[in-house]
């Protein structure tokens, strides 16, 4: 196993993906602008749809939760355990380490060593 032809062809890989990327979130801005243009003409449409010969489009409508109130929402989530699907929890990695460095570990945490690969351009 020669590292360092797999540390270059990594590296051009990557270079390569980044290029393609480029063109790829070129495409995306155009598609979100088309995108909103076409919403806000559908919205403005008696029938709120369009067809074309390959396509449809049409505007549709769900009700989601807005939270206005963390706390509130919280207690109502405690007082049943029916209630607890509807409450997400995760920690925040950057006030974590702050607690943990001020001495105030977190109960119900546990720390763990992720490793990660560093790949940088040779000077």
């Amino acid at each position: 196993m020669n590292l360092s032809k797999i540390t270059d062809e990594l590296y051009t890989l990557r270079q390569e993906r980044l290029a393609a990327q480029k063109q790829v979130d070129a495409i995306e801005a155009q598609e979100k602008a088309l995108r909103a243009k076409l919403f806000d003409a559908l919205k403005a449409s008696p029938t709120q749809a369009a067809a074309g010969s390959i396509a449809q489009a049409e505007i549709k409508t769900s009700i989601v939760p807005t939270l206005v109130d963390p706390e509130a929402f919280r207690k109502w989530c405690v007082k049943s355990p029916k209630r607890l699907d509807c409450l997400k929890i995760s920690v925040v990695t950057d006030a974590w380490r702050k607690h943990v460095v001020n001495g105030d570990e977190p109960d119900g945490v546990e720390a763990f060593t992720k490793e990660d690969l560093s790949l940088t351009k040779v000077k």
